[in-house]
């Protein structure tokens, strides 16, 4: 026990007698870690509007457009994209009347300002990235419906799904 002791305190003196300092003599002493910080993203979705009519000829010929259909509020500590998609390549349909398979390529979507409608499908589709290096940032994004020409009216639900990945 006491040759415990005496090598505690042989092993353990020199380093109590390097942090002192002696007259007009500066001493440092460090000491390093580590910190764990994952990259973090995350995205919150809001839309004032759930139900999209089509309502005269010509947006049944020309499509429609609604601006700030959705807005996008997305968190993150590093750089990212967001992308959108389509849960499957058709729109689905809830009355007997809306038999048709109508393609869910005729949704598009644009963020604002700037950037071109992107058509939608079951795949992932880039939307826009991050143009600053805030954490936080509001974005609204519009909807586009392409014309409906050749297909039979009916009632038919869509589901985007929103994708937001660190680059």
């Amino acid at each position: 026990m006491i040759m415990r002791r005496f090598i505690l305190v042989t092993l353990l003196f020199p380093l109590y007698s390097s942090a002192q300092s002696f007259a007009g003599r500066q001493t440092t002493v460090s000491v390093q870690g580590t910190i764990q910080m994952p990259s973090m993203v995350s995205i919150n979705v809001i839309s004032a509007i759930q139900s999209i009519s089509i309502n005269s000829f010509e947006e049944i010929t020309s499509g429609k457009i609604y601006q700030s259909f959705f807005q996008l509020h997305v968190k993150s500590n590093k750089a990212w994209t967001v992308s959108a998609m389509t849960n499957t390549q058709h729109l689905s349909s809830i009355t007997i009347a809306g038999t048709q398979k109508i393609p869910a390529n005729i949704l598009s979507l644009k963020a604002e300002p700037g950037n071109d409608f992107v058509h939608l499908s079951n795949q992932p589709v880039a939307l826009f990235h991050n143009v600053n290096n805030q954490i936080e940032n509001t974005y609204k994004v519009d909807l586009k419906i392409d014309g409906l020409l050749n297909y039979y009216g009916g009632d038919y639900t869509y589901n985007i799904i929103f994708i937001v990945s660190a680059r």
